[in-house]
């Protein structure tokens, strides 16, 4: 079986893009790293979506 192995990745985000992540993380009652991953996750899922029709 696979193991997966975790990765760092630097963030930039702006203030106003913080307020709006904290927001979220204390109205979903989840982590910052979970709401990040899941974002990051759709983002490469819709970038690979487009590339394929693309190509």
């Amino acid at each position: 079986m696979k193991e997966n192995k975790s990765k760092r990745v630097i963030v930039r985000i702006t203030e106003n893009q913080l307020k709006n992540l904290m927001d979220c993380v204390i109205d979903e009652q989840t982590t910052v790293s979970d709401l990040i991953r899941e974002s990051v996750i759709d983002k490469l899922k819709k970038l690979k979506d487009d590339a394929k029709r693309k190509g």
